[in-house]
């Protein structure tokens, strides 16, 4: 048999470690950026593929506020039937003016993206489907952390008290 002209060397465990923690963080950054990504599509398809109906005010609900009392605005849940027959509720946050009145069973024109009716504009209040920005911030920091303690390990390892000093 011939034999190799590469000596098997081991691997020290904390490599193995650091390339389970890459991984691992560019599976989180890829989950986060995908997850943006998708939202952004679908905002911009609601331009060209929205579908216009006529939704009716449900329900109107009170919003707390972090401290626990009851916010000056509300949640309306606006109820209304795809194209496809199925019904679907949706919510948004309507600011209140001193003396305004939001009446259940009023009609509401809707603007929803068929293949997700979660995305949904309501022109008449000037409501539109926000994108996901939180979702793109925390994939690029994800992305920057895990690149610079990979780049801190594999210039000097041993600051991480993985490997000895040499």
């Amino acid at each position: 048999t011939q034999q190799s002209p590469y000596p098997m060397e081991t691997v020290h465990p904390s490599y193995l470690y650091l390339t389970i923690f890459v991984v691992l963080i560019l599976i989180i950054a890829y989950v986060f950026l995908k997850n943006f990504f998708q939202q952004f599509g679908k905002i911009n398809a609601l331009e060209s593929q929205g579908i216009a109906v006529t939704g009716e005010i449900a329900e109107v609900k009170n919003q707390v506020n972090k401290a626990g009392t009851l916010a000056q605005d509300k949640v309306v849940v606006v109820h209304f039937n795809s194209s496809a027959g199925k019904s679907h509720f949706i919510e948004y946050i309507q600011k209140m003016i001193a003396g305004e009145f939001i009446s259940v069973g009023a009609g509401v024109d809707v603007v929803y993206l068929p293949s997700d009716p979660s995305i949904f504009k309501i022109p008449s209040k000037n409501i539109a489907a926000q994108n996901k920005w939180l979702y793109l911030v925390i994939g690029i920091l994800v992305l920057l952390a895990g690149g610079y303690l990979s780049y801190l390990y594999y210039t000097n390892p041993s600051i991480f008290g993985l490997l000895p000093t040499q």
